[in-house]
C-alpha cells in the first residue's frame, strides 16, 4: 500500500491502529520502529509535548485526516 508522506513522516490510516489523542492536537498512531527519530521530527515542528511518556520508544505516524 502506498501512503502519502509529510516530510519523512508516514501518513497512515487509523483503522487498525491504537490511537492516542494528544493535548497539542495531533493524533498519534502507535507502531513499533524508529520512534526517537519520529518524536524528534514532531517536536521540531511543535506537534508533540516534550513530556510525553506514553509515546516514548514508540513510532508515531500521523493520521491522514490530521489538520496542520
Amino acid at each position: 500500500m502506498n501512503v502519502p508522506k509529510i516530510g519523512s513522516v508516514n501518513v497512515v490510516s487509523i483503522a487498525t491502529k491504537k490511537v492516542f489523542q494528544k493535548n497539542v492536537g495531533i493524533i498519534a498512531v502507535i507502531d513499533e520502529t524508529n520512534a526517537p527519530i519520529i518524536i524528534k521530527i514532531l517536536k521540531s515542528i511543535g506537534k508533540l509535548s516534550n513530556t510525553s511518556s506514553t509515546l516514548k520508544a514508540r513510532n508515531i505516524k500521523i493520521n491522514a485526516g490530521t489538520k496542520y
